[in-house]
């Protein structure tokens, strides 16, 4: 009797310590790899109006079910949620305090783990002041103009405002957006307004850039001259610029194409050159320029690629014209490109 009651305690311990091994070692969350598309949404900087919602821009491996977002500061007035596996929603009220506030996350994906934080900037004054320095900068009776070329010069102006913070944005003269490409474009008191004009070779073009601080706002005016005629130019087939296209190669097109292939009616080429140039198309063999319906070939391009594109045949003929390119100065010629299409 005894020996029977030493066996039921012994299978009684040995079946609770069977059951409390599997809670007691949990299977270790699995690891993934999650990043974050722009690194500068690892710190978010937004401003004291109330945020609708912010979308920070993720990559990783893990399903659905194992992303979740902790907060490492403990505060009531930013959230952030999981949207998709590609998406965090980050929304916030309004910041009346004129102190700047901070909100920390953690996204987990399994056992693996991505920080990121919220800024929101403190409240603006009453009266907000704004005012703008720089020695690239030509100023007269507080207006201020900028005259570049287009050798990507990194203009800098530096900012001053008891605003919370201040931003910057660019127009062309005709209301579309600029070749100015604004490097840092917000900041705070103290900091720098960064741009440079991206090369053009079109006429000379002009804009504004606008710094804003509150209701407050200050304009640059920007001209920007063109770019020196071409004394080289080089094609490439390929985006590396690795297989060269030679000067007076044939270009040959099919006679039809379907109204979708863009891949046999368009040619892409990708250009190397020390200015700007000028894309004609001419009778073959000739400088002279087709108009109306001998234009079945267009060209156009930039400081980057070249398009040439085709119309199907329908004369029942072969058909050529050339393309010819030359410098935007003296009109000289610096590449021509010979192109024949079969007849239908």
């Amino acid at each position: 009797m005894n020996y029977l009651r030493v066996a039921v305690v012994a299978l009684t311990i040995s079946m609770a310590m069977s059951g409390c091994s599997s809670s007691d070692n949990p299977a270790p969350a699995p690891t993934y790899n999650v990043s974050l598309v722009n690194e500068s949404d690892a710190a978010l900087d937004v401003d004291p109006a109330a945020l609708s919602e912010q979308i920070i821009k993720i990559q990783t491996d893990a399903p659905l079910t194992d992303l979740s977002i902790q907060k490492v500061t403990e505060q009531s007035w930013c959230i952030a949620t999981v949207k998709s596996t590609s998406e965090i929603a980050v929304t916030a009220g309004a910041n009346t305090s004129t102190a700047d506030r901070v909100a920390k996350f953690k996204l987990l994906a399994g056992s693996s783990v991505l920080e990121f934080s919220v800024t929101q900037a403190g409240a603006n004054p009453q009266n907000v002041t704004l005012s703008i320095e720089s020695e690239q900068l030509q100023e007269y009776s507080g207006m201020y103009s900028y005259m570049g070329q287009n050798d990507k010069a990194v203009v800098k102006v530096k900012v001053t405002t008891n605003a919370s913070r201040w931003h910057a944005t660019a127009t062309a003269m005709m209301g579309d957006d600029a070749d100015f490409v604004i490097t840092k474009a917000r900041g705070k008191s103290g900091e720098e307004m960064e741009f440079y004009l991206q090369p053009s070779m079109s006429e000379m073009l002009a804009g504004t850039i606008t710094i804003t601080a509150g209701d407050q706002s200050v304009d640059i005016t920007v001209n920007q001259m063109t770019m020196n005629g071409a004394t080289m130019f080089k094609l490439f087939s390929d985006e590396n610029k690795t297989k060269a296209f030679a000067n007076k190669t044939t270009l040959n097109f099919a006679a039809t194409f379907d109204k979708d292939d863009t891949t046999e009616h368009i040619k892409t080429f990708y250009v190397t050159t020390d200015g700007g140039y000028v894309t004609l198309v001419c009778k073959a063999g000739t400088d002279t320029e087709v108009e109306g319906d001998a234009a079945w070939l267009t060209a156009g391009g930039n400081l980057d690629a070249l398009r040439i594109s085709a119309t199907s045949n329908t004369t029942g003929a072969e058909r050529k014209l050339d393309v010819v390119i030359v410098d935007s100065d003296n009109w000289s010629e610096l590449f021509r490109i010979p192109v024949v299409q079969a007849a239908k």
